[in-house]
């Protein structure tokens, strides 16, 4: 069983992958990426009312040919600085083909609580719930983690805005190793953001890198994937795309 968090991903990073390990970045077995929360930050809801809703897209990818065979709701007790919160689930998983993967989209949503205002105080102003979902392929299990947040009425975060991402290069078809690998990353609010690559052959050289190499992909179609995670703002966001690797 895999947690897959921004937490986790910084160990893995840190802790850095030899030639014998397992490539996390190397997507042969299900892997869970990362969840996009519409709103990311949003104010409590209030009584009387109906509660608000965050919805949640679970992104996740595995080999062609293999699809999630179960999924469920994951409440996270760890989280230092952060409320769990239950999630239930609007629709089954659906696949789109990426090359040899195929990238994995699970929808679900969670209710926004009361939240008064002296607790939003004793968080700083920003109260952080953290939600999960278990993903599970044959011998395969992922949980995939993200928070919501919830602010004060007319609280300045209320305005942010999500990245933009796009994977420059490669661009076309390319050939030898090791081929180019460079993203952007265009924020809307000053806040750090950590990038992750994920192939579907081959390494990535330093895999938390915008600017980086892609070393010993193989020949074909090949897949390319780039997560983003906003550190302050929770708006996470991906890109993809498939290219072609031919013999130098």
């Amino acid at each position: 069983m895999r947690l897959i968090s921004l937490c986790l991903l910084s160990a893995l990073v840190i802790g850095g992958c030899g030639e014998d390990e397992e490539r996390f970045e190397k997507v042969d077995k299900l892997r869970g990426i990362g969840i996009k929360a519409v709103p990311s930050i949003t104010e409590a809801s209030s009584t009387g009312e109906a509660p608000k809703l965050v919805s949640l897209t679970v992104y996740a990818v595995l080999p062609k040919g293999q699809e999630v065979t179960s999924f469920d709701s994951y409440t996270d007790e760890q989280g230092t600085f952060s409320i769990p919160t239950s999630v239930s689930i609007s629709l089954p998983p659906s696949y789109e083909d990426l090359g040899p993967l195929r990238l994995v989209t699970l929808m679900a949503t969670t209710v926004v609580p009361e939240v008064k205002q002296e607790t939003i105080d004793a968080f700083n102003g920003v109260v952080r719930f953290r939600y999960g979902l278990k993903l599970v392929s044959g011998s395969d299990e992922e949980i995939v983690v993200g928070d919501y947040l919830v602010v004060a009425k007319d609280h300045a975060a209320l305005q942010w805005q999500k990245p933009d991402l796009q994977i420059v290069e490669p661009a076309g078809t390319v050939s030898g190793s090791p081929v180019k690998l460079l993203a952007t990353v265009s924020k809307q609010q000053d806040e750090p953001v950590k990038v992750i690559w994920f192939v579907s052959s081959g390494k990535v050289k330093n895999l938390q890198a915008h600017d980086t190499e892609w070393e010993e992909p193989e020949l074909g179609t090949q897949a390319l994937i780039f997560a983003a995670f906003p550190r302050r703002s929770a708006k996470f966001e991906l890109v993809y795309k498939t290219v072609e690797i031919a013999a130098p």
